[in-house]
């Protein structure tokens, strides 16, 4: 049994629409257990998703381009403050842990986004025990703005450095109204909790959905 869906690979995040592998004897046991979920995924996702079989090109170069900015983020985060990284194997996210740096994962990101410009997922998205010592960056965006945000990561940890070697006190900005919700609402030109939608992919799935139409 295999259970997928076209969120990720096929950069179709939003669709709400994924499939099942199924032995002959599970299909309609499963059929009957979906009827009292939903009636069925919307009509234009179905047809979305069938238009992305079509795209095989540009997604393997989405997975090559994933691959390099992982690499990239592995390399320049420790140097940027963030030494212990959990390697992703099958996602477009590393956590790291900040445990060095802060055990408030919701403030440290809102303070991130607000003197480096560089947006994160707080760890207590993910787990409420432990997740106040751990974020999440997301590296599926433009290879170039991983780039720059590992840049303003390293000037961000510096400025630290340099206040906290002339004695002053480091004030950061209080954590806003929400905590890890106005985290994951707030868009920068780096990391973000937002896949990437591919353009080809939405033009094709465009036109599949006009001539159905």
């Amino acid at each position: 049994m295999l259970v997928n869906s076209f969120s990720k690979y096929f950069s179709t995040t939003g669709s709400r629409i994924g499939w099942l592998v199924l032995p002959d004897d599970l299909v309609r046991p499963v059929e009957c257990l979906a009827q009292n979920l939903f009636i069925s995924a919307p009509y234009i996702s179905q047809v979305a998703a069938e238009a992305a079989f079509d795209c095989e090109a540009e997604l393997q170069a989405n997975i090559a381009r994933y691959l390099r900015s992982r690499d990239h983020l592995l390399a320049a985060l420790p140097v940027a403050g963030f030494a212990r990284l959990s390697p992703a194997e099958g996602a477009f996210y590393l956590f790291a842990e900040i445990s060095d740096r802060s055990n408030d994962s919701a403030g440290f990101c809102a303070r991130m986004l607000l003197e480096a410009g560089v947006a994160a997922s707080p760890g207590v998205d993910f787990d409420r025990t432990r997740g106040t010592r751990f974020v999440r960056f997301s590296y599926c965006g433009p290879e170039a703005d991983m780039r720059q945000a590992t840049q303003r990561l390293r000037g961000w940890r510096q400025r630290g450095r340099e206040t906290a070697s002339a004695g002053a006190e480091y004030n950061y900005p209080p954590t806003p109204p929400g905590g890890g919700a106005f985290i994951t609402r707030c868009v920068s030109a780096a990391f973000t909790s937002t896949e990437d939608r591919s353009p080809t992919l939405s033009r094709c799935a465009a036109t599949h959905a006009s001539a159905a139409l």
